[in-house]
């Protein structure tokens, strides 16, 4: 429900019509339109919700840990979105020719703006859920599995570029928000446990 809720919230800052402070570099225009891009950037939208309702019947601390580290980002972007809008100007209007991939990109072209594009919620969602989920002593009695999300979850945050939907730069800072939160949430879990011995 509050996922629902803070998605809601980031749309309604989508249309209240403020001018938006175009983001950029050099290097986002050399970066190659890659149709194929589109799968793993598809794929976010099962790879953030489902570890969370996985780890909401398996573990608790894993699922808690979950949603203190990502909604706590989603807030915190959503705020900057409402105070700093963004946008891109680099993505093409249309993608031209044929196939399965090439629809879906226009597909998402259609109904994903390149607005509010720093950080990219994309990226942030998908190395938080990472962080939280493999990052204790979960990761250790599940490395396959670790390894597997490391790996999807590096397509994904590629896959914003490669799409034409973020900068380099949206990439960076939500990989970099999601690092700063999740070790954020990390040292507090740490602090209560050792709260809690000494209280013992």
């Amino acid at each position: 429900m509050i996922y629902c809720a803070l998605g809601a919230s980031y749309f309604a800052v989508l249309y209240l019509g403020k001018g938006h402070h175009v983001i950029g570099t050099a290097l986002d225009e050399k970066i190659p339109f890659i149709p194929a891009a589109v799968i793993p950037y598809v794929l976010w939208y099962l790879y953030v919700p489902l570890p969370m309702l996985y780890m909401s019947f398996k573990d608790e601390e894993i699922f808690v840990r979950q949603m203190k580290t990502l909604f706590t980002g989603m807030v915190i972007a959503n705020i900057f979105f409402l105070i700093y809008p963004t946008s891109i100007a680099f993505r093409p209007d249309t993608v031209e020719g044929g196939g399965i991939l090439r629809w879906i990109c226009r597909l998402i072209y259609a109904v994903d703006r390149p607005v509010n594009v720093f950080p990219s919620l994309h990226c942030y969602e998908a190395t938080a859920i990472h962080l939280s989920t493999f990052g204790g002593d979960h990761s250790r009695r599940h490395r396959a599995l670790k390894a597997a999300s490391g790996v999807l979850c590096i397509l994904i945050c590629l896959s914003t570029v490669f799409m034409r939907q973020h900068s380099v730069l949206d990439l960076i800072s939500g990989c970099g928000l999601a690092a700063v939160i999740y070790f954020i949430v990390r040292k507090t879990e740490k602090s209560g446990d050792k709260n809690d011995h000494q209280t013992l």
